[in-house]
């Protein structure tokens, strides 16, 4: 698999829109704008294509660590992968998707203060 659908498949895989993979190749140290972003993501055969480097693949997956979960020593919570999927639920209007969201963490939260948790 080449570098280019790696990128395609991560994107589709953690819902990240263009202004975030931006956000991430910034942080990978990369100054990057919109239409690069749209070379890598086309198909091969597409006018605009651009080949995506392995060291650019590589650079952007360390990237994307620190963007969905932050720092160890300063971690996001919710992690961003989490935040971005339910965005892009309630973006399509996925009301019942929303609500099993819920639910599950209104369980979860219960099981948690019921002492389930604890080791």
């Amino acid at each position: 698999m080449d570098t280019n659908t790696v990128l395609k498949k991560i994107g589709i895989a953690f819902n990240l829109q263009k202004r975030d993979l931006l956000d991430i190749f910034e942080l990978a140290g990369y100054d990057v704008n919109s239409s690069q972003v749209g070379a890598f993501m086309v198909a091969p055969t597409h006018k605009n294509f651009k080949k995506m480097e392995e060291a650019v693949l590589i650079d952007f997956l360390d990237a994307l660590i620190l963007y969905s979960r932050g720092t160890k020593e300063e971690p996001n919570v919710p992690p961003f992968a989490i935040l971005n999927a339910i965005q892009s639920l309630a973006e399509r209007g996925n009301a019942e998707a929303l609500t099993a969201i819920d639910d599950c963490t209104s369980k979860a939260r219960e099981a948690m203060e019921s002492g389930l948790f604890k080791g």
